[in-house]
């Protein structure tokens, strides 16, 4: 061959081969592109599906969250029961771990809120073990949950005591609204996980807490179950990643979700097609032909796993449950699936021939308008937001709807349309506000809905009158004909004024026999005559069959005109509240008006109140002592007395600010004063030959606050329980009946005596008396005063101490005011006397310190 063949075939041997080369790797860089084009379409799509399934889950947290909470606000109580039928249903739809409700406690309340609960406050030690709560200022305590997996018993857990809880709780009450933590351990089974809190305070006035957790176990698996087979993917929050699941590079592009105050960032990797392979290039063109005929069969066999990928996109797309479309630069829907035809009532041939925008309420398109255009600016990143749309059926529903630009140019970089019907959650929101501010007995306005509608008259600065109208007698009748017709009474007391005001005037039941009536524009003259009218509509209309028509309720009514005096509602009612008691005080069944300035008898009595709860807090309560002597053995004992101190050191008899204190409720804390100076006082002075006779309320029978303080009081002191005796008039305890036998066998269980004070008033009585654990009867002084100088009086007097004698009981005579009466009483056989005969009430410190000593 000669020199100049060889070196052209050397050239193109060489060119050939150059050209092989430049070719191959010009068909691997177009094949790359290609690749690298399809790989983002495959993460995009892959992350519009792993945030739309995260924001799927968490919103089903949060609204199941709020459901709960929407179930407390309008409920007075919710029992065990109530909230595990509720809840139940909640925990499959939303993949929650746990439901629960937590009272917000504070140490002042802990103790009466572990006898409620029967069980103390714990709280979880740091490896892991359930033990009693510390003391602090404040708990969020477990009270209702419901979980979707066995592991700790959380009810009674202080849930500040918990890592990772307090802040949130925290963020939540001052947002008012969902506030999620950030990854924290769950304490009922010790996985990684989120809690969603959200402040409620609910019928009865309780404040406190609903919580939903869920694990992030759960929540990939969620993931996982959305996404194709071999998707990998990372969820952080911040710069903490909170889980992965196979291998995401770091550069990968984020979706970004918010949930609760936490910011979520989603990255996604779609599974690669596998790269181009190549074989050793040949020296030769068969080599070369070889190599690129494996190129592109590889490539071909590259196209048709993408087509099969395509398919499964395609087939997640159709079977979403979620209603989805694509569309392009003109709006219109390009592509849809079933779930959207169901929640619009359109096939795909119409829908197709409309946009986003056009589904929607035209009240709402602006605001449908206003997500589209934020997404179409921030591509990869979901917008969305509630509208009402107007579906095929001309019915008007509501629903989420989602926006997402998918950001492939190729494509023309596509509007995801995402819809969810949530038209059975709104309607249920409505429904709950409507009970949160309405009286479910009497259909009326509630004290809430009451009130913010007067507070919205006062804000506008409008005229008018706001009535408080209170039943008269009430209680007796709840008493007497049971609870079954006092609210029949309710319901037609509520009916008559409704029936006897006009429409636009406003009536609502702001507490049990009380209610309130907002007049919008009235004068005096125009409140006098309707408050007349309401109570003559009350009188003779509230009345039922059960009643036998010979019982009834009347009304009074307290008005208070607005003229511009009153800053809030709560000050308002106030005022109404005081006219409607000079209204009672005044005879009943009539009208008051309140005047500002001017005195009224509950404005003074209102004055005594403070005084007595200043006296309370300054420890000007102080107690006096009467002796009581035993005719036989002259051992005496000392009948308690209370006297209060004036600011300048002046005596105030009990007369002057018990009954007051009884009427407002006072007494409780009161008796409890009186019973734990009283008891300390023996204990701080052991030697003394002392027994004390206390005298209490009422109202405090039964009570477990008293309880207490008398089983503490003895317990400090070590004190001997048969040192005291509790005094209870046989009014309260034949009115009180079984309160006041529980309460007796209680402490007479503990060793302690009871005197039943005023014996014989009433004589119906003794058959109940017979029962009771008393050990001394008390005989009323007004049977004793003239018992030596008035035959009938002696008669009576003889009957009691029979009677008692009887009943094996011992007997104290009151009001012994001379020595012929103590003559008198000895031979009658009266065991004890007192009286200012033997002895006026002294100061207790005078009384202990002349005391014998025991021997």
């Amino acid at each position: 061959m000669p020199t100049e063949w060889r070196i052209s075939y050397r050239h193109g041997l060489w060119v050939t081969i150059g050209v092989g080369v430049v070719l191959s790797f010009a068909l691997l860089a177009a094949g790359l592109r290609i690749d690298a084009s399809r790989q983002k379409v495959r993460d995009d799509a892959a992350r519009v599906a792993a945030s739309s399934a995260l924001r799927a889950q968490v919103d089903a947290l949060e609204s199941s969250v709020r459901d709960l909470a929407g179930l407390f606000v309008a409920s007075h109580n919710v029992e065990p029961d109530e909230f595990q039928a509720f809840v139940r249903p909640m925990l499959p739809r939303s993949n929650a771990n746990a439901l629960v409700f937590l009272r917000d406690v504070t140490e002042a309340e802990r103790p009466a809120f572990e006898r409620e609960q029967g069980a103390p406050i714990r709280e979880l030690a740091p490896d892991g073990s359930v033990r009693v709560a510390g003391h602090r200022s404040r708990y969020i305590v477990v009270v209702r949950a419901a979980f979707a997996s066995r592991g700790i018993d959380l009810i009674g857990i202080d849930a500040l005591s918990q890592q990772g809880r307090r802040g949130t709780i925290e963020r939540a009450e001052r947002a008012g609204s969902p506030t999620a933590t950030g990854s924290v351990a769950l304490a009922r089974n010790g996985e990684r996980g989120t809690i969603v809190f959200t402040p409620v305070m609910t019928g009865s006035g309780q404040r406190g807490f609903v919580a939903g957790t869920y694990s992030y176990r759960v929540l990939f698996n969620a993931l996982r179950h959305a996404l194709a087979r071999d998707v990998s993917f990372r969820v952080a929050s911040g710069a903490s990643v909170v889980g992965a699941v196979g291998h995401v590079p770091r550069d990968a592009e984020r979706a970004h979700l918010s949930f609760g105050g936490q910011a979520f960032d989603v990255s996604v990797a779609a599974p690669p097609e596998g790269g181009l392979r190549f074989g050793p290039l040949g020296f030769a063109v068969g080599l070369l032909l070889t190599t690129l005929a494996l190129i592109l069969q590889n490539a071909m066999r590259s196209r048709r796993r993408l087509a099969i990928r395509d398919a499964r996109l395609t087939e997640a797309f159709e079977a979403s449950p979620v209603g989805q479309g694509l569309a392009f630069r003109d709006g219109h829907f390009a592509r849809v699936n079933p779930a959207l035809c169901a929640v619009t009532g359109l096939d795909r041939d119409e829908l197709c021939r409309r946009s986003a925008v056009d589904l929607v309420h035209p009240a709402d398109r602006d605001r449908a308008q206003e997500l589209v255009e934020r997404a179409l600016n921030e591509p990869a990143t979901a917008v969305g937001g509630e509208v009402r749309l107007l579906a095929a059926d001309g019915v008007t529903r509501w629903a989420q709807m989602h926006f997402t630009r998918l950001d492939d140019e190729e494509l023309g970089s596509p509007l995801l349309t995402q819809v969810i019907d949530v038209s059975e959650r709104r309607g249920l929101e409505v429904e709950l506000r409507h009970q949160a501010e309405h009286d479910a007995l009497t259909e009326l306005l509630n004290r809430r809905g009451f009130q913010r509608r007067l507070g919205a008259l006062l804000d506008h600065g409008s005229p008018g009158a706001v009535m408080l109208i209170d039943l008269d007698h009430f209680k007796a009748i709840n008493d007497t004909l049971g609870h079954h017709v006092g609210d029949q009474v309710i319901h037609a007391a509520g009916a008559a004024l409704r029936h006897s005001l006009r429409a636009e005037d406003i009536v609502a039941r702001i507490g049990g026999d009380e209610f309130a009536v907002l007049l919008p524009g009235a004068d005096r003259e125009r409140a006098e005559a309707t408050a007349e009218r309401l109570v003559h509509a009350v009188a003779t209309e509230a009345r039922v069959e059960d009643m036998g028509g010979g019982h009834g309720v009347s009304a009074s009514v307290g008005v208070a005109m607005l003229e511009g005096q009153f800053a809030t509602a709560d000050d308002a009612l106030m005022a109404a509240d005081l006219a409607m008691y000079d209204a009672k005080h005044a005879g009943r069944r009539r009208t008051a008006f309140y005047e500002d300035g001017e005195a009224s008898s509950t404005r003074s009595r209102l004055q005594w109140v403070d005084r007595i709860r200043s006296a309370l807090a300054e420890e000007r309560l102080t107690l006096h002592a009467q002796p009581i002597v035993d005719l036989e053995s002259g051992h005496v004992h000392h009948e308690i007395l209370l006297r209060m101190l004036d600011t300048d050191g002046e005596l105030i008899a009990p007369g002057s600010f018990l009954p007051i204190a009884e009427q407002f409720g006072l007494m409780g804390e009161i008796d409890r004063w009186v019973v734990t100076r009283a008891i300390a006082q023996i204990a701080q002075h052991p030697e003394r030959d002392l027994v004390f006779e206390i005298n209490l309320s009422g109202s405090s029978l039964g009570s477990p606050e008293l309880l207490d303080a008398i089983r503490t009081a003895l317990a400090v002191g070590n004190v001997d329980p048969s040192r005291v005796i509790f005094e209870i008039t046989e009014t309260a305890a034949v009115t009180n009946f079984e309160q006041a036998d529980a309460f007796a066998r209680e402490l007479s269980g503990l060793g302690c005596r009871f005197a039943l004070d005023d014996f014989g008033v009433g004589f119906g009585s003794f058959a109940y008396v017979k029962h009771l654990p008393f050990d001394y009867l008390k005989i009323d002084g007004e049977f004793v005063r003239h018992s030596a100088t008035s035959p009938s009086d002696r008669v009576i007097l003889e009957s009691l101490i029979h009677a008692a004698r009887g009943l094996g009981k011992r007997t104290i005579a009151e009001y012994v005011e001379d020595a012929e009466t103590v003559a008198l009483l000895r031979e009658l056989g009266v065991d004890m006397v007192q009286g200012f005969h033997t002895g006026g009430p002294r100061d207790l410190d005078e009384v202990i310190a002349e005391a014998p000593r025991l021997v």
